[in-house]
């Protein structure tokens, strides 16, 4: 007797079929199979979609693919590629860096994360992003200061930017130095 996930994969696989060379449908098929633990089913639909198309975007999806299933090393040397192909892409840039610390290389995450900061026109969401990279890479005061300038550049900051920082200061005992 089929349950409801199994109707609803029948039914996916099924729209899915209808186009198979639409790296939209493979991916979130990809992500479907994951989630209902069929890994091996997962694996085989991600890799198509590369073969699609091979654009950053499906490249960095694919690198975050390989980094859930466990492949990390595999995920680090894709998302190296797709730098190279959109090397001002500061949603791969600190991905990449997220994947390097989970891989144990903190020094890396560091470099990359400060890469970011000091590239032109980084809105200041992606610099508390940077800032809480320095933050898990136990480098408190790039964290600090990364805020600070992201706040300080901001013709428009939000109180909500400065209660983070005020966050920040207080977890790190700014306050007391």
């Amino acid at each position: 007797r089929l349950n409801k996930f199994d109707i609803a994969l029948v039914a996916f696989q099924s729209i899915w079929e209808l186009d198979v060379n639409d790296p939209w449908l493979s991916r979130l098929l990809a992500e479907t199979y994951l989630a209902l633990g069929l890994q091996e089913n997962a694996w085989q639909v991600a890799r198509t979609v590369v073969d699609i198309e091979s654009n950053w975007l499906n490249l960095s999806w694919y690198s975050w693919f390989l980094s859930i299933i466990g492949e990390k090393d595999q995920a680090c040397d894709l998302l190296e590629s797709v730098l190279a192909i959109a090397p001002q892409s500061y949603g791969v840039l600190l991905e990449f860096a997220e994947l390097l610390l989970s891989a144990g290389n903190r020094l890396g995450a560091e470099f990359v994360a400060d890469f970011t900061l000091q590239m032109e026109g980084l809105e200041i969401d992606s610099v508390k992003q940077v800032s809480k990279m320095f933050l898990r890479c136990g480098n408190q005061e790039n964290a600090i200061a990364a805020l600070e300038r992201g706040i300080f550049q901001e013709s428009h900051v939000k109180n909500e930017s400065f209660i983070e920082l005020l966050a920040l200061y207080t977890y790190t005992n700014k306050f007391t130095k």
